[in-house]
């Protein structure tokens, strides 16, 4: 089949915690293609004998295009009034418009109910036997002014445009829920298809020969947190929650590794608590292809995020055999921490440093959390998997079932 994929954000903007840094966000492209979860998607599709082409904003355009012919094909589109509609979350290309029309695709796959891109595909449709279907990450109402947008969207045009819609795929139990929440009717509901992982590469390694390569003592438990280092992600919690832990558990570290404006801020909170020895921070940017090492290195994953999407570090630990334990729900509660695979944290630090203790205390209950974890991944995660749950979606829109 001839399928395309309107996926106009292929990166965060990290503007979740500041709505109004969508006016001025930029350098919004990636360095490279190669690797986006949705050009990965669309080879899988691609090896299974369909052609694809995927639409991109070109605000989103990286330094190094690996698709620009053959199958799959990624298209740039000229993003238009960008003061209107800021590319940090709604791209406008109205060229959209016309080449689907021209395309004459059998499925064309929007990425959100609330995108600019579903709008646009939607106005794009002019032969009946296209069949439309949004792939829904997006699994609460946001906060704020977009937030409000978004309900009053859902109330007016929003409606119109849901019906010309033959299928909505969520990529989350949460993200189901939230479909049925406003107003899409069960039975146009797919089966869940997750945004997939490499589970050959997300394998789960000798933990101390990972350590070594890092830096990281053999001797501790290793409580990692890998994410931008951006207020909305709480790792103050975390950090707090260190001080508390490490009266527990003496010989727990806390790891946290990445890049982002709270650097300066949580260096200075891990100075005030004097907990140099309990709390490493790892600032130096790791290629994707150095993921792998580095969540083998940790004994859990924490996710203490005040608001976010999915975070998909929780995805490619679990795929590596590293339990998860998390504080924020949604989707990770209700698509890993209730398939077995990891445990929730209260918000408290406190709390939040009891429950790790009680985690990590518990060795039997961690290889179990972690194989589970592994087996989740390699069942409902991979990429293979994956894209045959789209396909499947896409062979149910087809057949008018």
């Amino acid at each position: 089949m001839k399928i395309g994929i309107v996926n106009l954000i292929t990166t965060s903007a990290h503007i979740l915690g500041d709505p109004l840094a969508m006016f001025h966000a930029h350098h919004l492209g990636p360095r490279t293609d190669a690797e986006l979860n949705i050009t990965v998607m669309a080879r899988q599709l691609a090896e299974k004998g369909n052609e694809v082409q995927v639409m991109v904003s070109d605000a989103y355009r990286p330094a190094e295009q690996t698709c620009i012919s053959g199958n799959p094909m990624i298209r740039y589109l000229p993003t238009r009034m960008k003061p209107l509609f800021p590319p940090a979350l709604f791209p406008f290309t109205p060229s959209l418009i016309p080449m689907l029309r021209e395309q004459r695709f059998d499925i064309v796959q929007s990425a959100e109910l609330f995108q600019t891109g579903t709008v646009l595909s939607w106005l794009g449709k002019v032969r009946s036997n296209t069949k439309l279907c949004v792939w829904q990450e997006l699994d609460v109402l946001m906060r704020g002014p977009v937030g409000r947008l978004q309900s009053i969207y859902y109330r007016s045009l929003g409606r119109t445009v849901m019906a010309g819609y033959a299928l909505f795929i969520p990529r989350s139990l949460s993200a189901k829920q939230h479909l049925l929440d406003v107003g899409i009717e069960a039975h146009l509901i797919g089966e869940v298809a997750h945004s997939g992982v490499n589970t050959g590469r997300f394998i789960p390694m000798a933990r101390a020969e990972c350590r070594a390569a890092l830096g990281i003592p053999a001797d501790r438990k290793v409580v990692l947190a890998a994410s931008r280092l951006d207020p909305i992600k709480g790792l103050d919690l975390l950090i707090q929650a260190a001080a508390f832990l490490r009266k527990e558990v003496p010989e727990a570290l806390l790891v946290i590794q990445g890049q982002g404006p709270a650097q300066e801020d949580l260096r200075g909170q891990i100075a005030r608590l004097g907990l140099e020895g309990s709390v490493m921070l790892m600032t130096k940017k790791f290629p994707h292809e150095q993921m792998p090492p580095l969540f083998n290195a940790g004994d859990v994953l924490a996710i203490t995020s005040r608001t976010d999407l999915f975070p998909f570090t929780a995805v490619e630990a679990i795929s590596c055999g590293v339990p998860l334990a998390t504080s924020f729900g949604r989707g990770l509660k209700t698509d890993i921490v209730e398939k077995g695979a990891g445990v929730m944290l209260r918000l408290d630090p406190e709390g939040m440093a009891n429950d790790l203790a009680d985690l990590l205390l518990d060795e039997a209950r961690m290889r179990q959390l972690g194989q589970r974890g592994r087996d989740l991944a390699v069942r409902e995660f991979d990429f293979r998997v994956c894209a045959d749950r789209l396909l499947g979606n896409y062979e149910v829109m087809l057949s008018g079932g």
